[in-house]
């Protein structure tokens, strides 16, 4: 059994592990993916409680996620260059955090939250293909 700092400990190494990945992944392909359906995108409570816009570093990753969420949802994506110079300062502005290659347990309390999809968090401008 863990103690209580042994388990915060590694959470924060699969956090990283995450993060290095979505880095990573996102340089050698140039492209960032979310989730939405007809409506916009969910953005559901983050672990400090703030609303959370959350992004994948592939296709797949953000799949799971959208299945996970229900029906409406799917994948889509966005040229890095773009999220960079339009999607984070959007979301910066509307005080939205950013969630990075969401898994585990974050993704399923947020499947048992049953997102909802909201236009303030939705990048505007993004180049959608799915």
């Amino acid at each position: 059994m863990l103690e209580s700092g042994q388990r915060e400990r590694m959470q924060v190494s699969t956090s990283g592990a995450q993060a290095a990945a979505f880095f990573r992944e996102i340089a050698r392909t140039r492209t960032v993916w979310w989730v939405r359906d007809d409506d916009g995108s969910p953005t559901p409570l983050s672990s400090s409680g703030q609303p959370a816009f959350p992004y994948w570093s592939s296709e797949n990753r953000a799949r799971r996620a959208a299945q996970l969420w229900g029906p409406p949802f799917r994948a889509v994506s966005m040229p890095l260059d773009q999220w960079r110079s339009s999607a984070l300062p959007d979301l910066a502005a509307a005080d939205i955090r950013v969630g990075i290659n969401w898994s585990g347990q974050r993704l399923t309390r947020c499947a048992r939250r049953k997102p909802r999809p909201s236009g303030r968090g939705k990048p505007e401008r993004s180049a959608e293909r799915s």
